[in-house]
């Protein structure tokens, strides 16, 4: 009887300690549980911040892109040459008067004209004559680069060039931000701006024969950086499109490429137009 009795106590003893295990497991599943729960909230809210702070940024760039477009389009506009006033017309005292001439003066004017229409006309008769034949030497063509030298450029020419660069820098900036076309290639468009970068370089001199001492090397700075920013563009897009385990093309790194291409046009033309304002 005591060994059933020692044996019935130790059973009860077992089924308490497994109800109490039970419980504390319980316990613990109920804590994991809540703190997952914490931890997937802290997830979803800092995945919202981060949303938020992406929009921020892309309003902020997309605003300052903007101000710098207005600023450099209206030093654009101040640049361009304006329009020839056209010819004043003669005053009407002038036309009245050559209108009351009488027909005497008018015959002895066309007379005096037709008698020195027929003397140059024997001189150079006379002279044809006399003269031996003259061999009348071929030009060489025209040089297709030398049409393109600096000296030669206007200030109209290179206010087109600076807006070509302009409406393909907003393009891009488009594309970048996931605007309309987005379907557009960055890389191609990039590629676009350094071409216009550099048919524009080509086209001004940067000796100190056409600009002075310290216009010349602003120049040739304002060159340098807007080549180096346009190549290092183009390299970023394509690298970025060509290896899939990258990412897309930063914005940031658009927008400082861009506004440094921007900013270097926008020196450019001051420069030719201090040195060169016809």
């Amino acid at each position: 009887m005591e060994e059933m009795s020692t044996d019935e106590h130790s059973s009860g003893n077992c089924c308490m300690d497994t109800r109490e295990e039970i419980e504390r497991l319980k316990r613990i599943n109920a804590t994991l549980m809540q703190e997952m729960t914490a931890l997937q909230q802290a997830k979803d809210n800092t995945e919202e911040r981060h949303k938020e702070l992406e929009e921020k940024l892309k309003r902020f760039i997309q605003d300052h892109w903007n101000t710098e477009r207005t600023a450099l389009l209206a030093e654009i506009s101040r640049a361009k040459p304006e329009p020839d006033e056209p010819a004043s017309e003669s005053p009407a005292t002038d036309t009245e008067s050559s209108k009351q001439a009488g027909p005497v003066e008018v015959a002895v004017e066309t007379k005096q004209q037709n008698s020195v229409v027929r003397f140059a006309s024997q001189q150079l008769e006379e002279k044809a004559i006399s003269s031996p034949p003259v061999t009348v030497k071929e030009k060489p063509p025209p040089n297709p680069n030398k049409s393109r030298q600096g000296p030669q450029l206007s200030s109209e020419t290179l206010v087109e060039l600076v807006e070509q660069i302009i409406a393909r820098i907003r393009k891009l900036i488009e594309v970048a931000n996931g605007g309309p076309r987005a379907g557009l290639n960055t890389p191609q468009l990039a590629m676009s701006i350094e071409t216009a970068v550099h048919e524009m370089a080509l086209m001004i001199p940067t000796s100190n024969a056409a600009f002075n001492g310290a216009s010349a090397k602003r120049m040739t700075a304002a060159l340098s950086l807007i080549r180096s920013s346009s190549t290092a563009l183009t390299r970023h897009c394509q690298q970025r499109a060509n290896n899939p385990l990258l990412p897309p093309a930063s914005v940031d790194v658009i927008i400082k490429h861009v506004h440094e291409i921007a900013r270097s046009a926008k020196d450019i033309l001051e420069i030719f137009q201090q040195t060169n304002p016809k």
